[in-house]
């Protein structure tokens, strides 16, 4: 089978490559995929006498060890005769076809990432890329799909765009091979190194990789598939997802399962290219609830008849405390009529709240707001704040109304204890975007990117 390379040249092994992307799809049969690329590719005389002497088999072996399948091994940088880097995003599709005719003819682009043969090609949607014509070894990009490719490409034009330069496939300098980035963006001093990963990682991995990027100065930005990642300020990471073949990245945190409300929760989610170039231009914030120190509340109640002490009583039905910032994701709680023996305790701030609207802003005719309490499993019963007695009560959401404050100090309330609803409030990142300028005064005077802390 050799002979066939040699017969043919490179040439014939990118048409095989080619056609073997066409016939290729997931679960297919190799003798299939191979049968089909042969009729295209494999003069007839050559197909004969694989056929008659068992030669199939053979080609199969030969091509899974010469040729990789689709998706396998498909850089989107390589390197010219002088070492430098060549994107093929940066060539219209008439340019690229004239870069691989000008390849073929004298061979002068390599990879940087192993010794494999290098050929050109454009994908069945139109992703012009490298890719790897022969073995070479052991190479770091095994494996990488084109959704990946497409990924880093976008991040790279975002970056372009915001006045960064932008690098994809960059390892560690040094050689010592700690660290290797999808994209890396470096302005001046700054260097901002930018994961994609779609396949699960462990976060004991991906903490162990930032400290990497840390100890050389880099500050590491994590785009995962995954839901599952802790929300911190030491290793910003967030959820990829594909809309319409669109990235977009979700801001506010996984999996919110600390708010109780009525209705699932979607996440609030920007466009790849846009969360870039917020990131690059200061406006990714971490905790903004810490740096402003004043929240927005807003307690739902309705009104019950007087308790045994002659106090008339108003029932909490809901709370959201808010930041005055789009997008942003609030404390949410809700009692869930028709589930009483559903535990619904209700966040700590909802007690401390009360207690806060008592006494500083009292109700007309007397009126207090009951506090919450819950014994045993899911047991909730209303407090009475004047004489501490229990009421039994399971309020409904109807004839509900409404008390707002603005700007209550967040001294004011508990800590925030971790896991807890009041911690994912506080310790949350947020997104300015282009439609945030007319913002209200009290918006952070200075969105300094948390990776210069």
């Amino acid at each position: 089978m050799p002979g066939i390379e040699l017969k043919y040249g490179c040439s014939f092994l990118e048409k095989l490559y080619s056609a073997v992307h066409r016939s290729y799809s997931p679960g297919r049969c190799a003798h299939h995929i191979v049968h089909n690329a042969a009729q295209c590719c494999v003069p007839s005389h050559t197909r004969r006498g694989m056929a008659s002497a068992g030669g199939v088999a053979n080609f199969v072996i030969f091509l899974c060890r010469r040729v990789q399948f689709p998706g396998a091994q498909v850089p989107l940088k390589c390197l010219d005769a002088n070492d430098t880097p060549v994107y093929a995003f940066d060539f219209s599709a008439e340019e690229f076809d004239a870069l691989r005719r000008a390849h073929r003819k004298d061979a002068h682009l390599h990879f940087a990432c192993c010794d494999s043969k290098l050929a050109l090609r454009t994908s069945s949607t139109g992703l012009r890329h490298f890719y790897h014509l022969t073995s070479g070894g052991t190479c770091a990009y095994a494996g990488e799909s084109e959704g990946h490719l497409r990924l880093k490409q976008e991040v790279m034009l975002a970056a372009r765009a915001a006045r960064w330069d932008a690098e994809c496939e960059v390892q560690d300098e040094t050689g010592a091979g700690r660290w290797r980035a999808d994209v890396l963006m470096r302005r001046g001093k700054a260097r901002i190194a930018i994961e994609v990963q779609l396949a699960k990682l462990p976060w004991a991995e991906i903490r162990a990789r930032q400290e990497c990027y840390a100890a050389v100065g880099v500050r590491g930005l994590w785009l995962l598939k995954q839901d599952n990642y802790p929300v911190c300020h030491e290793v910003p990471a967030f959820q990829l997802r594909m809309v319409e073949g669109q990235p977009e990245v979700r801001i506010t945190p996984p999996n919110d399962s600390v708010n109780v409300t009525m209705r699932e929760f979607g996440g609030f989610w920007a466009p790849l290219s846009t969360f870039v170039a917020a990131a690059l231009s200061k406006n990714l914030v971490w905790s903004p609830v810490s740096e402003l120190r004043r929240v927005d509340i807003r307690l739902r109640f309705v009104e019950h008849p007087r308790c045994r002490c002659g106090r008339p009583l108003l029932i909490p039905t809901s709370l959201n405390v808010a930041m005055p910032y789009p997008r942003h994701r609030g404390l949410l709680w809700t009692v869930l009529p028709g589930k009483p023996f559903v535990p619904n305790p209700g966040p700590a701030w909802l007690n401390a709240i009360v207690d806060l609207f008592n006494q500083h802003f009292p109700q007309k005719g007397s009126a207090v707001i009951t506090r919450r309490i819950t014994e045993g499993r899911a047991f909730h019963a209303h407090q009475c704040p004047s004489c501490g007695h229990l009421t039994e009560h399971e309020p409904t959401r109807h004839d509900e109304k409404l008390l707002t404050h603005l700007d209550i100090p967040l001294d004011q309330l508990p800590a925030p204890l971790p896991g807890t609803a009041e911690w994912q409030f506080v310790h949350q990142w947020w997104l300015r975007m282009p439609t945030d300028t007319q913002l209200q005064k009290s918006s952070p005077g200075q969105m300094n990117l948390p990776f210069d802390r």
